[in-house]
């Protein structure tokens, strides 16, 4: 009597502290046609529908303890109900988030290009890589299926929204790498009325100001000539570079 008693104390306990959104431990006990039962200390409590666990189903066997997040009770059979892709989905977005405050690096894999940018999944959550984002000497189609550095510049939970940057992690990248360098090798990309468009690597662009005017009558510039150059000012958050010339004459 003791020990029935003692049980319907622990499940009149369990009962009343658990809420929509707890998150529990728990034993997959066995499987049903729609999902699975789930006990806890013995006692099944929980039932876990199929929809619920679509892309872990294999891993799921009896006797797995795993942790779940209650999502509503089924009334006709006192279960909670309980979902493992909800609670993988708030932990990826913790994650996102915990990235974000740290500033850092990430990498993705674009997998389909829409007429806004590129579609990637970071973590598991869908993002986009708008158009402005990715340098336009870039071709949007070679970047698929590749994995590449991306930098989070919006990271919404309520309005499920994420948004990343190609072009700033590519700057930020090449920050660490050549700042405190003497000099760089770049390629002139574009020639204009004030300067020049440098592309380095094959990866960042950025403005060498060469106006006309103090260009040698003799000088002759050509699309792709090498040139020597160094950072005069870097910004990753405006996506800006300007280089100077490295004691060379064109």
């Amino acid at each position: 009597m003791n020990q029935k008693r003692q049980l319907n104390n622990f499940l009149r306990y369990f009962y009343s502290n658990l809420r929509i959104g707890s998150i529990v431990a728990g034993n997959i006990y066995s499987s049903e046609s729609n999902g699975l039962l789930v006990s806890f200390q013995n006692h099944i409590l929980f039932y876990l529908p199929i929809n619920q666990f679509y892309y872990v189903r294999k891993e799921l066997k009896p006797g797995k303890t795993l942790e779940f997040i209650i999502i509503g009770y089924k009334r006709n059979s006192k279960f909670f109900l309980i979902s493992l892709n909800y609670l993988d989905y708030i932990r990826n977005w913790q994650r996102i988030k915990q990235l974000e405050a740290e500033n850092q690096i990430v990498l993705g894999k674009p997998f389909k290009y829409i007429r806004k940018g590129l579609l990637v999944r970071i973590e598991n959550i869908l993002g986009i890589i708008p158009n402005f984002q990715i340098p336009k000497f870039v071709k949007k189609n070679k970047l698929l299926n590749n994995q590449i550095p991306l930098k989070l510049i919006t990271v919404d939970y309520h309005n499920r929204k994420i948004v990343l940057s190609y072009k700033k992690a590519l700057i930020e990248k090449f920050k660490n790498e050549n700042l405190n360098k003497k000099y760089i090798i770049g390629k002139i990309q574009e020639i204009k009325i004030y300067g020049l468009i440098i592309l380095v690597n094959n990866s960042v662009s950025g403005w060498l100001y060469y106006p006309i005017h103090n260009r040698d009558s003799n000088t002759i510039l050509k699309i792709n000539q090498e040139i020597k150059i160094s950072i005069a000012y870097i910004n990753v958050d405006k996506c800006l570079i300007i280089f100077r010339k490295f004691n060379q004459t064109f």
